[in-house]
């Protein structure tokens, strides 16, 4: 771990370089003590999310490839985010997903759509109704 934050902190380093800011610069812009800073690009720490967010924003760089993560990790960041979108959606995850698996069978339905109806099929009906054309 201790060779990727180091990785990590030298992108930090060149793109606040490339800049031509100093560290404290760097640090006023994004909001954080000169300490902090200093530790993320000494490989000491690790931006949260938030501070991630804004080194990308006021330093015009991708926080993907400053974080330099492994395939495995960006996967598991992704998982999570779909996972959100899902829960979100209403739409129930498959219950032993595969990292990139077949596709879905059939048409992916949210929670309160109703099936197609047409020929074969009945439409949904309200429950105590009578079907249409039938008298209760």
């Amino acid at each position: 771990m201790a060779e990727y934050l180091q990785a990590q902190g030298d992108r930090l380093r060149a793109a606040r370089k490339a800049l031509n800011l100093s560290q404290e610069d760097a640090a006023h812009l994004i909001g954080v003590s000169f300490k902090t800073y200093n530790s993320w690009e000494n490989g000491k720490s690790e931006p949260r999310d938030s501070n991630w967010r804004k080194i990308e924003e006021r330093l015009k760089v991708s926080a993907e490839e400053m974080r330099g993560e492994p395939p495995s990790l960006q996967i598991d960041r992704i998982e999570t985010y779909l996972l959100a979108i899902m829960a979100h959606l209403g739409i129930e995850p498959d219950p032993a997903p595969s990292v990139l698996g077949d596709p879905p069978e059939g048409p992916i339905r949210r929670g309160g759509d109703t099936p197609p109806s047409g020929p074969g099929r009945s439409p949904r009906r309200t429950p105590g109704t009578a079907p249409r054309g039938t008298r209760s």
